[in-house]
């Protein structure tokens, strides 16, 4: 049994508790007829034989013409009664009391919050508020619930956030950013400040020797966290332009090959993109390479198997890279 169906079990069970507790301490506190005898009803006093001779009671001299003024028989509580509903009261006062703390505690608040005030928290030093008001309003813009003035402020911090390395970054303001590239908000240069504060690439070089001789290289990139999304909707595309070997003139890579990858905020990809047959002596060699580097769009079709490769994309953003790294050969 689940623990939500415990709960509403429980809430249910407090609440004819509390109903069927406080049926009973009507009746309990109505108390059992002891006779018949009359009384008035305002204060207990016997009327027995009263009735014809008097007009009013003899104790506190409300009239006996009303007839709703006069109690037939005395009645005492039944205290054991009494004590039971009492109880089942108390139970049910303190469940529903529980079950409501759970529920509250439970309670996305964030949601009721005016889109002005989350904005407002994103300026807060508690990394702990900003991450979760951020990332309500990363749910509301991907459903389009702010207006235009309110996304051009979410949009404008979000951007800010992603070029100051020195802060920890939130995923959410990667969400805002690739839904404003995705939604053509964003301008080219936009893109490409998006982009180059995305990542930080490096070159991979993986040299192919065969006898101590080396006959090709593979060359990749590499990037630390990843300052955008975590919603799976770019990857990352690279290409090999160009490369140079020791301050050689740069060779131009002839239809170089297209490597995609998912990324999402704070991974660290790294990926192989072009194979390059060379041969170098043994020692130390300085490699220049340029890249040209895309974020593109992914959407999955529905009838891939939900790999990069099956999916139909389009570039939101490109920049050019000059990445360089030592080869060596031993």
């Amino acid at each position: 049994m689940s623990t939500s169906t415990v709960n509403d079990f429980l809430f249910m069970l407090a609440v004819v508790s509390g109903s069927l507790g406080l049926f009973l301490l009507y009746f309990g506190w109505h108390g059992k007829r002891l006779d018949y005898r009359p009384i008035c009803k305002k204060c207990k006093f016997d009327l027995h034989g009263l009735l014809k001779s008097s007009e009013r009671c003899p104790e506190c001299g409300v009239s006996l013409r009303i007839q709703q003024n006069i109690q037939l028989g005395q009645r005492a509580p039944i205290k054991g009664l009494i004590a039971i509903s009492i109880a089942m009261i108390l139970f049910g006062v303190v469940t529903i009391a529980w079950q409501g703390t759970i529920m509250a505690s439970q309670m996305n608040w964030l949601r009721m919050a005016k889109t002005s005030s989350l904005i407002q928290d994103l300026e807060s030093t508690n990394i702990a508020n900003e991450t979760e008001s951020s990332r309500e309003l990363a749910r509301r813009v991907a459903s389009n619930h702010v207006s235009v003035e309110e996304f051009n402020s979410i949009y404008t911090i979000a951007l800010a956030r992603q070029a100051d390395a020195s802060r920890p970054w939130v995923n959410s303001y990667g969400d805002v950013l690739e839904l404003s590239m995705l939604a053509d908000e964003a301008s080219d240069e936009e893109r490409v400040q998006i982009l180059t504060n995305a990542i930080t690439p490096t070159l991979i070089l993986m040299p192919e020797t065969t006898e101590g001789e080396l006959e090709a290289m593979s060359l990749g990139i590499k990037s630390g966290g990843v300052r955008l999304g975590s919603g799976g909707r770019v990857a990352l595309a690279v290409e090999l332009r160009s490369f140079a070997v020791d301050g050689g003139e740069p060779q131009t890579v002839e239809n170089p090959m297209r490597a995609t990858i998912s990324i999402f905020g704070g991974s660290s990809p790294s990926i192989l993109a072009q194979r390059i047959p060379i041969s170098l002596e043994a020692g130390d060699h300085h490699i220049q390479t340029t890249w040209t580097i895309m974020l593109v769009s992914v959407e999955i079709n529905g009838e891939s198997d939900g790999n990069i490769e099956d999916s139909e994309s389009r570039t939101l953003a490109t920049s050019e890279f000059v990445l360089e790294n030592t080869l060596s050969i031993q």
